[in-house]
């Protein structure tokens, strides 16, 4: 399934040595966070104090080492499908009858890691220790997924002076993983140069492509321009040019789009649109040797689906508010 991608391995590694777990610790790691995913709150529980016990056996695990960096990541990768009219790709941690009998949906995941930071950082505040062991269980788990833009990245693109400035000191004390962040030189300075690279796929570069689009989806007529759609694939190479080694997320997303484009075309017969995207996809997928992305652009060709309705864009980068 491929090599762990750098950012998590050189993540892992700014917490101390890499060793890789028992057989034991990793089945039960994965099964406390198979437990997690079932008992994470909906928006109308209020109290979850079984998720919380075992939001506190799943970060004792996963600072144990409980997870070999990129065990998670490998499988989401591996199970990755292009098709979703949503902003993820369909995908599970592990497959059906799989060896540790683990299975859940990567937004299932991302709600459990949402859930427990806030409570964590509540059982942490004012102990600089918990702080730092919570933060650092956060984000083992956060960085598993690398198909959301890693937002705990951004936080490194404050200094460490504006971090534990008073007015940030609040903040910090509600934040784990920012807690940590600002006390790890290395893991600040890696973040640093990981979120530059990402921050170049996103809502101002992708507008203008996906506007036109867009517009040729609200088409009242269903006709799709020669013209407009060489605009859309022109628009999307040179999206392609903006993303970093290790952006998989950003690859999906274009796949993503190609496949939607390919889908409006044939639901509106337009037999000339369609070859036009087509041959675009085909010469993207004979020309690059990563073998997840010509999976997707293989599945973009030829995996059915309905006319799209909408296109969206990556988020737009968050910031705080208040600066000091």
């Amino acid at each position: 399934m491929g090599r762990t991608p750098k950012i998590i391995s050189e993540t892992a590694s700014t917490f101390g040595p890499i060793i890789s777990p028992s057989k034991e610790l990793l089945s039960k790691t994965l099964h406390t966070l198979e437990r997690a995913v079932a008992e994470v709150p909906t928006n109308t529980v209020v109290h979850a104090d079984k998720f919380y016990a075992t939001v506190d056996q799943l970060a004792e695990d996963m600072n144990a080492g409980g997870l070999p960096p990129g065990f998670l990541w490998k499988r989401f990768l591996a199970q990755s499908t292009v098709e979703s009219k949503w902003s993820q790709p369909r995908l599970a941690a592990a497959p059906k009858g799989g060896h540790y009998g683990v299975k859940f949906q990567l937004g299932q995941y991302m709600r459990v890691v949402a859930w427990a930071e806030p409570y964590l950082a509540r059982k942490a505040i004012d102990n600089p220790k918990l702080m730092t062991q919570f933060g650092e269980a956060l984000i083992r788990l956060d960085m598993e997924d690398l198909f959301e833009g890693q937002w705990v990245t951004g936080i490194a693109s404050y200094t460490r002076k504006q971090m534990l400035s008073p007015k940030f000191r609040k903040w910090l004390l509600t934040h784990p993983p920012a807690w940590v962040i600002a006390h790890n030189q290395p893991l600040r300075n890696l973040f640093r140069r990981y979120y530059r690279n990402a921050r170049k796929l996103n809502y101002y570069a992708t507008t203008p492509t996906l506007k036109a689009m867009q517009a040729l989806i609200n088409r009242s007529d269903d006709r799709l321009p020669r013209a407009d759609v060489a605009h859309v694939l022109a628009g999307i190479t040179g999206l392609r040019a903006l993303i970093g080694k290790e952006q998989y997320y950003n690859r999906w997303m274009l796949a993503n789009l190609l496949w939607k484009f390919l889908r409006l075309a044939k639901a509106r017969h337009n037999k000339p649109a369609a070859i036009q995207i087509e041959t675009y996809i085909q010469s993207w997928k004979n020309h690059t040797r990563r073998w997840y992305l010509k999976r997707w652009l293989s599945e973009a060709l030829t995996t059915p689906g309905a006319t799209p309705w909408r296109v969206w864009s990556p988020p737009i980068e968050v910031r705080l508010l208040h600066k000091p």
